[in-house]
Order: C-alpha cells, then sequence, then structure tokens
C-alpha cells in the first residue's frame, strides 16, 4: 500500500468526520436480534387430550402391532390347497437273462382338503382379527378412562395449589398487619412471631402442592402420551355434578355397549372356530395324482402305462384328540371368563353408581353451606385483626377452618371427578351418549 502524504490528512480529517456522522453505524458491529417473547402455555381440554391419546397413547402401541397376527393367520390360511404337490421319477433297468431294458416313470400327486379345512381356517383368521380389534377397542376405552382420571387429578392438583397460594397470600398480609400494630404497641412481639412462622408453614405447604400439581401433570402427560417435558396445562375450573342417570338405565346400557364384554365374546368366537378347525383337521386328507410309466421288455416292443393314484392316510395312532381337547378346554375358559366379566362388570356398576350419587350429593352439599365466597371471609379476618378486634389466635384457627372447608370441597369434587370416570368406562360408552343424553360431563 502507498502511504498517505502528512500534508495531505488536515484536508481528510473533515471529510472522515463528515462520513461517521451521517453513517453513525458504519464500523459497528449488526445489531442483535430481538429475543422473541416467550410463549404462553395455552390450557388444553378434556377432548384435546383425548384425542391425543388415541393417537399417541403408549399403552396403544403393543395392541396396534399384534393386529398383524390376524393378517398373518389370514395369508398361512389363504393357499387353496393344504400341502404342495408332489413330483416323483423313478427309473431303471429290467433284467431278463442277458438282456436288458429301461423302465422308467413320472408321478404328480396333490393333497386336497375334502373335510373343509381350509374354510375353517380362514374363520379362525377373522375371528382372530375381530378379537385383535376389539381388545383394541376396549384398550382404548381403558385409556380413555385413564386420561379422564389423569386430567381431572391434573385439575384438582391446580386447585389445591390455588388455595395454597393464597394462605400464603393471606399469611403475607397478617404479617404484615401484626409488624404495624407492634410497632404502633397495639399488638406484642409474640403476634409477630407466630405470624412469621404461620407464613413459612403456609409457604411450606405451598410448594408440596405445587409439587403435587406437577407430578398430576407428568402423570397426564404419561397416560395421554404428551411430551412429558412440556406436560399439558389443564383447566382451574371446577364444575358442579351433572344429574346422575337412573341406575336401570345404566346397566342397560352397559350390557350393550362395554367394549371389555365385547372382548369377551370375540374370545369365545375365536375359541370356537379354533374348536371346529381342530376336528376338521382331524379327518383324513386324500392325495390324488396321476403317474405315467414305460415298462420296458428286453425281447419285445415296451409298455406304456397312465395310471391314477389314491393315497389316504388311515387316523389309528395319530387322531389329534389331544388338540381338539386343548381347543375345547379353552373354548370352556373363554366362556367362563366372559361370564365373569358380565358378573364382575355389573358389580363395578352397582359400586361405581352408588359412589357417583354419593359423591354428587357431597358436593352439592358442600356446595349449598357456603354462605359466603372465601375471599370475602378472609377479608373479613383481616379487617377484624386489624382494628383490634380479634386474636391473632383465633384469625389463625378461622383462617384454618375456613381454608379447611376449600379442601375439603375440592376432595368431594375429587372423588366425583373419579366415580363419574370409573361409571363411564364400566357403562362403555359417554354417559350422554350411553344413557340418551340424560347426563352431560361436567368437566368439559
Amino acid at each position: 500500500m502507498s502511504r498517505i502524504p502528512a500534508g495531505v490528512w488536515p484536508h481528510l480529517a473533515p471529510l472522515l468526520v463528515c462520513l461517521s456522522l451521517a453513517c453513525p453505524g458504519a464500523g459497528a458491529p449488526p445489531p442483535r436480534a430481538p429475543t422473541p417473547a416467550p410463549r404462553v402455555a395455552r390450557e388444553v381440554s378434556l377432548e384435546d387430550l383425548l384425542a391425543h391419546a388415541a393417537r399417541h397413547a403408549p399403552s396403544l402401541t403393543l395392541l396396534e402391532r399384534r393386529r398383524a397376527y390376524g393378517s398373518a393367520q389370514r395369508i398361512l390360511a389363504a393357499p387353496p390347497f393344504p400341502r404342495n404337490p408332489t413330483v416323483e421319477l423313478r427309473a431303471g433297468p429290467r433284467f431278463e437273462g442277458s438282456a436288458r431294458a429301461l423302465d422308467y416313470s413320472a408321478s404328480l400327486a396333490q393333497a386336497v382338503d375334502l373335510a373343509g379345512a381350509r374354510g375353517a381356517r380362514l374363520g379362525v383368521a377373522t375371528r382372530m382379527a375381530a378379537r385383535h380389534d376389539a381388545e383394541l377397542a376396549a384398550a382404548r376405552w381403558q385409556v380413555r378412562r385413564d386420561v379422564t382420571v389423569a386430567f381431572h387429578a391434573a385439575v384438582i392438583g391446580r386447585e389445591r395449589a390455588r388455595l395454597a397460594r393464597r394462605a400464603v397470600e393471606f399469611a403475607r398480609e397478617v404479617l404484615d398487619v401484626a409488624r404495624r400494630r407492634a410497632e404502633a404497641g397495639d399488638a406484642a412481639l409474640v403476634d409477630v412471631r407466630v405470624a412469621e412462622a404461620d407464613l413459612a408453614q403456609a409457604r411450606r405447604a405451598e410448594l408440596a402442592a405445587e409439587q403435587a400439581g406437577h407430578a398430576a401433570r407428568l402423570v397426564l402427560a404419561d397416560v395421554a402420551g404428551w411430551e412429558p417435558a412440556a406436560p399439558p396445562v389443564v383447566p382451574d375450573r371446577l364444575p358442579g355434578p351433572a344429574p346422575v342417570p337412573a341406575l336401570v338405565r345404566v346397566l342397560d346400557a352397559a350390557r350393550e355397549r362395554h367394549p371389555e364384554l365385547r372382548a369377551r365374546h370375540a374370545a369365545v368366537s375365536e375359541a370356537s372356530a379354533r374348536v371346529a378347525l381342530a376336528e376338521r383337521e382331524t379327518r383324513a386328507v386324500p392325495v390324488v395324482g396321476v403317474e405315467l410309466g414305460r415298462e420296458g421288455s428286453p425281447r419285445g416292443a415296451a409298455s406304456h402305462l397312465v395310471l391314477g393314484t389314491l393315497e389316504v392316510e388311515l387316523p389309528i395312532w395319530q387322531t389329534n384328540r389331544g388338540q381338539q381337547a386343548r381347543r375345547r378346554a379353552d373354548l370352556e375358559v373363554a366362556r367362563a371368563e366372559e361370564a365373569l366379566a358380565a358378573r364382575s362388570l355389573r358389580l363395578r356398576i352397582l359400586q361405581a353408581h352408588a359412589a357417583v350419587v354419593a359423591a354428587a350429593a357431597q358436593v352439592t352439599l358442600l356446595r349449598a353451606a357456603v354462605a359466603a365466597p372465601l375471599e370475602e371471609n378472609l377479608a373479613l379476618l383481616r379487617r377484624g385483626f386489624a382494628a383490634g378486634e380479634l386474636p391473632l389466635l383465633d384469625v389463625t384457627a378461622a383462617r384454618e377452618r375456613f381454608l379447611a372447608f376449600e379442601r375439603d370441597a375440592v376432595d368431594a369434587h375429587d372423588e366425583y371427578y373419579r366415580a363419574l370416570a370409573e361409571l363411564e368406562y364400566v357403562v362403555g360408552a359417554p354417559l350422554a351418549r350411553a344413557v340418551g343424553g340424560a347426563v352431560a360431563r361436567g368437566a368439559r
């Protein structure tokens, strides 16, 4: 590079100053892109979670894969003949004194199913596929119940965390009032110490409630196939109980709709088809064929033969009785399991219906017993303590009674939601649809 003469610098300086003023960012690094605002997680409804679980629930993956067994069984039963055809070639010399000739033959044989075993195998494949579909439907219904229970548990956890935060806020307000009164000489220092201890206990309870609520959201994410690193955010509403359907209508709906009973019935149907197949396989499978042969004659013209062949196995020692006995035992077991499931289902319906009725009555009772909301009651306690009308211990005891009442109400809602989910599960369909719209789910 050539050097700029020293006498030129005084003339270049004004120009450089103007350029720097005109382009203030010419020598500065490019500005950083603004940091995007954090995205606020939206609340997820129960319907959204149920739809997501139907596609992504881990417990459904294995059953989805088992459906391939039905297709494999159909492929296995598809060939029109029970075995492949056989070809037999024979050749050898014929000796007659010192003369010789050549004999040879070729035969083609095919086993033919005259007992209908192929149709029985296809029937087994169809029943197996139906059983897998029914089991998958029952598993989907189980996932629906698990997601519903986990969703309500997360809602309850959020409500308990809200109550715990409100207890902390009130304890902090009471501590501030106690300090002001102590400074003014209207309260003893022990009131401040008691208020500080009460605040510490409230904060500890808040941390425990928040952790329990987060754990409930993680359980919900697990059963719904949600990303556990960002568990779903559930609403913070506690709707009241809906009308409970009559027990007779619930029993009638369950007998017609429950996926578990359908799966048991499909298992019985498959077992019956396997018994029929075992009986078909006992019968003999004839093998028919044709044979072409040449018999050479050392002293004359050769003879040519065309023979039809028939081969039948005599079922004397191997009669397939063991397989038949096993299949009949499987059928009896399947029928017993179906009857047991139906009987157990009726008992579970009676228990779940009674639990829903009792839980709904408790929720209704607690809702009707509240004369004023929690915020109004806490405000009365705070004003009474600030005015010196209520001692601190009475304020603390009353606050605990009010909060305990709210916790009882939340517990009653929790029992109601669990009982309602169990009743819907044992019915086998959403209650509003199963009993003709008599019940609408309150948590949606």
